[in-house]
């Protein structure tokens, strides 16, 4: 398959990391950004890192367009931007390219952003989102989670440029792959938060840190199997389905949570996360739920409860 020019519009910093990972594999490069010397500061030091490569600096987004050879990736800092740029862009050249928009967003403006995209002509639409830092995106070790309108479609951008970016992983129709960029990267999240909520008690307690994380790196290796065993229960939605034998109870995950609170408290330690959690179950509790399977916290933080009157 032919080495492809690709046209890389946005160089803010995940932008700029993903050219030098796209110079560091062979791909010529036509960059663009609002600001110019940014282009031109990424050129440099992508020169710098890889002397042979085959970098331009276009002087507008049109230009940056006709330049490539067919794809062009987008990383700006909000979907507003994008769209404007987008409708810049009309009767320029867009058309009959394949678009590939990384920038941050929800499945929502994935959507509008397509359609808008489809308006100009654009021949195949790839709605993405990556997950990693840019540091991993320059290495190549990061994950670009993809949707569009069928895998075919998707599989020879994949091949000719956007495997060589990162792993990659084909999500489904447009939106989806912001979804999964969501659940993935909130995994993460919810992990950081839990163990810096409990840092400072580890610490007075004289945990040795090493310990503690070899602990937590076992205990996660567990938590696939887990969710998929609560996603099972989550199905039917039934009272009867939450009472029958519960795998861990909502008032034992209220009482484990909740239970160091007066520690904390008393050793000058924030309480936020525990209580904010710890505070969901007690509703439930409080609703008579408090021997249920956890699985119905999901009616909490999944499902909408209609306004109370």
């Amino acid at each position: 398959m032919a080495v492809l020019r690709v046209s890389l519009l946005g160089l803010g910093k995940m932008g700029a990391a993903m050219a030098t990972r796209l110079a560091a594999t062979g791909h010529p490069l036509v960059l663009w950004n609002r600001s110019l010397d940014k282009a031109h500061t990424a050129k440099a030091e992508i020169l710098r890192a890889h002397a042979a490569a085959d970098v331009a600096v276009a002087e507008t987004a049109a230009a940056a367009v006709a330049g490539g050879d067919g794809v062009v990736v987008m990383v700006l800092s909000s979907m507003a931007t994008t769209a404007a740029l987008l409708e810049s862009l009309r009767g320029t050249g867009l058309a009959g390219r394949t678009l590939v928009n990384l920038t941050s967003g929800n499945p929502s403006e994935g959507r509008e952003i397509e359609e808008l995209a489809q308006g100009l002509g654009v021949d195949l639409y790839i709605d993405g989102a990556y997950s990693g830092p840019p540091a991993k995106a320059a290495a190549g070790g990061g994950t670009l989670f993809l949707s569009g309108p069928s895998e075919d479609a998707v599989q020879r951008v994949r091949e000719g440029v956007l495997d060589h970016m990162g792993k990659t992983v084909y999500a489904g129709v447009t939106g989806a792959s912001r979804a999964l960029d969501y659940a993935v990267v909130d995994m993460f999240m919810a992990n950081y938060l839990f163990y810096t909520a409990n840092l400072s008690m580890l610490e007075a307690e004289g945990v040795d840190p090493q310990v503690a994380l070899q602990c937590i790196r076992d205990r996660l290796a567990t938590v696939p199997a887990a969710l998929d065993l609560f996603r099972e229960r989550q199905q039917s939605r039934d009272d009867a389905a939450y009472a029958a034998a519960p795998i861990a109870t909502v008032d034992t995950w209220r009482n484990f949570l909740l239970g160091r609170v007066p520690y904390m408290q008393a050793n000058g330690m924030a309480t936020v996360v525990p209580e904010f959690v710890g505070g969901m179950l007690t509703d439930l509790a409080r609703e008579g739920h408090g021997g249920d399977d956890m699985s119905r916290l999901q009616e909490i933080i999944r499902h909408a409860r209609p306004p109370q009157q």
